[in-house]
């Protein structure tokens, strides 16, 4: 909660420029990281909480709008001094953005090395049946661990623009364990493969890593059927003109959601149908390109129909 939303309201109209007046504290500026020719960025000046409708930044806590506009300290040292129950929003916030210290897991083995190990053998195998090669091994640094937490798991690594480690999952390549995937713990808003994209061709966007890794053509994993924050400002901020959305067939809500987002930024958005029950994993590099080229444009025309018909 906020000691006091009038001087915050202040400050924000000082950072942000003219607002707009909402019900229950809540106040609406043009956005700072998406542009967008509406005030579509709204701040409750009450609990703090913020949020961008149209490129879906946001947070629970205040203090991040100014950092993430890289306000002077003296504004972040005033805001946060306006925060009730600091201590509880500190310990949230770290929690949230420790994917700064990130490593690879103890037990990690590269698979680009060979072994004579049954699980590595195993590791190996599992790949190759979902399409990925050697030569695809070695451009993501896969590997896998034989103990530890991560044991009977291949690993894969994400990397940022830099070549620094900023996520990694874990996926059992036996099928009668327990857990599929294991994660982490750290925050999945981050931007997944981004040492592997080039922002002058279209992007695609799937589901999951090995997905992404099928494909190897500018593909981004969502790590899930929706775009997250971090994603999202970055396909707006560089100006990306078309993206293909190569969800599954039962993510037809999914697909309309981040389409209509998309849309909103002037993005060109095709829907890439893939077979029942099939992913880009299951149906291979070629095939996949294959339903590329009969992708079905989405525009603000044919979006709806495209939901309903689906």
């Amino acid at each position: 909660m906020i000691k006091n939303p009038e001087r915050l309201k202040e400050i924000l109209i000082q950072k942000l420029g003219q607002c707009k007046t909402l019900n229950s504290g809540e106040i609406e500026f043009f956005c700072p990281f998406c542009f967008h020719k509406k005030k579509k960025l709204k701040v409750n000046t009450m609990t703090g909480h913020w949020h961008c409708f149209v490129c879906g930044v946001g947070s629970l806590g205040i203090l991040d709008l100014f950092k993430k506009t890289k306000s002077s300290n003296s504004i972040i040292k005033e805001v946060f001094d306006l925060i009730d129950n600091n201590k509880v929003y500190i310990k949230s916030n770290i929690i949230e953005n420790n994917n700064n210290n990130i490593v690879l897991p103890n037990e990690f083995i590269p698979l680009h090395k060979l072994r004579l190990s049954i699980e590595y053998k195993n590791a190996i195998q599992y790949l190759n049946k979902r399409h990925i090669t050697q030569e695809k091994i070695n451009r993501y640094n896969i590997g896998y661990c034989e103990t530890g937490k991560y044991a009977y798991r291949i690993i894969l690594p994400s990397y940022n623009a830099n070549g620094v480690l900023n996520y990694f999952t874990a996926r059992a390549y036996y099928d009668n364990m327990f857990e599929k995937y294991k994660n982490p713990g750290y925050s999945k808003d981050t931007f997944i493969f981004e040492l592997y994209i080039s922002w002058l061709f279209p992007i695609i966007l799937v589901e999951g890593m090995i997905d992404a890794i099928v494909i190897d053509r500018n593909a981004i994993p969502m790590l899930g059927k929706s775009v997250n924050n971090t994603l999202m400002l970055s396909l707006i901020k560089h100006n990306v003109k078309e993206v293909y959305l190569a969800l599954d067939a039962d993510a037809t809500k999914d697909i309309y959601k981040i389409a209509k987002k998309l849309i909103s930024n002037s993005v060109n958005v095709r829907a890439v149908i893939l077979p029942k029950n099939q992913d880009p994993a299951t149906i291979g590099q070629s095939e996949f390109f294959n339903c590329m080229n009969n992708s079905i444009l989405l525009d603000k025309c044919n979006l709806l129909k495209f939901k309903m018909k689906s």
